[in-house]
C-alpha cells in the first residue's frame, strides 16, 4: 500500500487520480492528505470520502469559509502555504501527486523532495523555473520524480530501463492549436479570442493560449531537459504522442488513453501489466507517422526553448513575461515572452 498526498486535487488531474486511486481499491492506494485553492465544496466531498489525515485550503478567504462547519472527523483543516508544509511534513505519506496550478506549486515541490518522499509532478512550473534545484535535492535525498503529464509519463513508460545513453532524440508531440495550419505571415492578424478556441480541448485561458502560441511544448521542452537529462539538440517537436529515436534507429511511441494515470506506480513495467492486463506495451513505429497526422515542427519553430533551455534566472522570467501576458487579457507569443524575459527587442527575436 502507498500512502499518497493530493496536492490540487480538486482540478482535473486530482479528480482523475482520487478515480484511479478508488479503482486501485484501500489495499493499494491511501489518501492521506488533500489541498485545494478554491473549490471547498468538491474538496469537503473529497475528504469526506477519502478522509484524509490533513486536508489544506490554500486561499485565505476560501479556508475561513470552510472552517465555519469543518467537521474534524474529515481531517485537520490546515490554511495557506504553511498548512501544505505541515500537510506534507506530517500526513507520513510515501508519495506526493503535485497537481497545484503555476509557479505557486514549487515549495512544496521543493519540500517533497527534500524530504525524500517521490514526487508525481503534474506541475510543469516547478521544473521550467527551479529544475536544477529540484533535481539536485532529489539526487540527494534519494527522492524519484515521477512525471504524470502525458507527453513525459509516456516517454518514462516508453523508455522502460533503457539507458539513458542510448537516446537519440525525443519527439514531444501536442495538438497543434488553433493555428496548428496558419501560415507564419497571418499569425500577425489572430485575435485573443481565436487563439483561446481550441479545436479539441476545452481548457482554461492560460493552457489554451500556451497551446495556440506553442510555448506549452517549450515548457515540456524545458522538462525533459531535467526529467531524462537531454540537451535541446537532442528533443524536437511534432505537431499532433511521444516517442523515442535510439541509436539503432528503432522509434518507439506509448499511446495510452487520456484517463489513464497510475499515480502509485512509477514502474513502466507494472504500469503495463495494469493497463494491459498483463501485456506487453504496444509500440509504434513513427516512421508511419503520416498516418498518425503528424507535422514537424522542430525545436528552431519554438524560439522560447533556446531561452528557457539554460540555467539560471531565464526561465522564470520568460515564464513570468508568459503568464503576465495572458493575465494580462493580451495574446503573447513565444517570441515575445522570450524577448520581454531577455530585455531583447522586438525586432531582434529570432
Amino acid at each position: 500500500m502507498r500512502d499518497v498526498i493530493v496536492l490540487g486535487s480538486t482540478g482535473s488531474i486530482g479528480v482523475n487520480a482520487l478515480e484511479v486511486a478508488a479503482h486501485l481499491g484501500p489495499e493499494e492506494v491511501r489518501i492521506v492528505g488533500l489541498s485545494a485553492h478554491t473549490r471547498i465544496d468538491r474538496l469537503k466531498d473529497q475528504a469526506a470520502r477519502w478522509r484524509p489525515r490533513f486536508v489544506a485550503v490554500t486561499d485565505p478567504k476560501a479556508h475561513a469559509l470552510l472552517a465555519e462547519d469543518w467537521n474534524e472527523n474529515l481531517g485537520v483543516l490546515l490554511s495557506g502555504v504553511e498548512g501544505v508544509e505541515t500537510l506534507i511534513r506530517e500526513a507520513e505519506a510515501s508519495l506526493v501527486l503535485q497537481a497545484m496550478v503555476g509557479a505557486a506549486g514549487l515549495p512544496a515541490s521543493l519540500q517533497t523532495v527534500d524530504l525524500g518522499l517521490d514526487l508525481a509532478i503534474a506541475n510543469k512550473e516547478s521544473l521550467v523555473i527551479a529544475g536544477s534545484l529540484l533535481m539536485d535535492a532529489a539526487r540527494r535525498t534519494g527522492a524519484r520524480i515521477l512525471p504524470v503529464d502525458s507527453e513525459h509519463s509516456a516517454i518514462f513508460q516508453a523508455l522502460g530501463s533503457q539507458p539513458r545513453s542510448t537516446i537519440g532524440r525525443l519527439l514531444l508531440t501536442g495538438s497543434g492549436g488553433p493555428f496548428r495550419t496558419t501560415r507564419a505571415k497571418d499569425l500577425e492578424r489572430v485575435t485573443a479570442t481565436e487563439a483561446l478556441a481550441h479545436p479539441v480541448w476545452k481548457m482554461g485561458p492560460k493552457i489554451s493560449i500556451d497551446s495556440a502560441t506553442l510555448m506549452n511544448k517549450a515548457l515540456e521542452i524545458v522538462e525533459a531537459r531535467w526529467l531524462f537529462g537531454v540537451d535541446v539538440a537532442d528533443r524536437d517537436a511534432l505537431s499532433s504522442e511521444v516517442g523515442e529515436d535510439f541509436e539503432e534507429g528503432d522509434h518507439f511511441a506509448a499511446l495510452v488513453d487520456v484517463e489513464v494515470l497510475d499515480v502509485g506506480r512509477g514502474d513502466p513495467e507494472e504500469f503495463a501489466r495494469r493497463r494491459h492486463g498483463g501485456e506487453d506495451d504496444v509500440l509504434v513505429d513513427l516512421r508511419v507517422g503520416d498516418e498518425l497526422g503528424l507535422v514537424h515542427v522542430g525545436v528552431h519553430g519554438l524560439p522560447a526553448a533556446r531561452v528557457l533551455n539554460v540555467s539560471g534566472p531565464l526561465p522564470a522570467r520568460a515564464h513570468a513575461a508568459c503568464r503576465a501576458g495572458v493575465d494580462g487579457g493580451g495574446l503573447i507569443s513565444s517570441a515575445a515572452s522570450c524577448c520581454f524575459a531577455t530585455r531583447t527587442p522586438l525586432g531582434r527575436c529570432p
